[in-house]
């Protein structure tokens, strides 16, 4: 069996279970944790190319979690940035960016100025600013994910090099 039957087989065993978290959610009123099980079904469904119904248990979760202060948990951060990446799946940067600023505000008010976090946010900022053909405002991004990571692993690490060749790919555009 390979991978992706695998994780066929997860989400067919995992759909099933989506009423059973919506009765848990009643019974229990767990919205934290049902949250996070809306959201690891949407996971699973991405992985599986299905963007309507990851969309779908994505946008549930976040919807949980808005019902529930605090409006600026890094929770809430996740769910912004995983709706974006299906917007960018279907190349919808617009909607893609609209989300990613929503996770960058939150970020940037729960965490320290060089978090790591904040190295994949500005980095997949880039991504849709590219994507839109807005190269200058991309190329700022990417250099604050560059800067980011050198602070916080050094200058020999893979995740600064990976984001350097794509700001370099990216000033190549301008």
């Amino acid at each position: 069996m390979i991978a992706t039957d695998v994780k066929a087989d997860e989400a067919k065993r995992l759909n099933p279970s989506i009423s059973d978290i919506k009765g848990l959610y009643v019974a229990t009123h767990c919205e934290g944790e049902i949250a996070t099980h809306y959201n690891n079904i949407g996971l699973v469904l991405k992985q599986q190319d299905k963007y309507d119904e990851a969309l779908k248990n994505y946008e549930r979760a976040l919807e949980i979690k808005l019902a529930h202060p605090p409006p600026r948990h890094p929770s809430l951060a996740t769910a912004y940035s995983n709706i974006s990446g299906i917007c960018q799946s279907r190349k919808d940067y617009s909607k893609a960016l609209s989300f990613l600023e929503k996770t960058l505000e939150i970020k940037q008010k729960s965490f320290p100025p060089n978090h790591p976090s904040l190295i994949a946010t500005h980095r997949n900022i880039a991504t849709a600013l590219d994507g839109l053909h807005q190269f200058e405002e991309a190329v700022q991004h990417a250099q604050y994910a560059v800067d980011i990571a050198r602070r916080a692993f050094g200058t020999d690490h893979s995740e600064v090099k990976d984001n350097q060749e794509y700001l370099d790919e990216l000033r190549q555009k301008l």
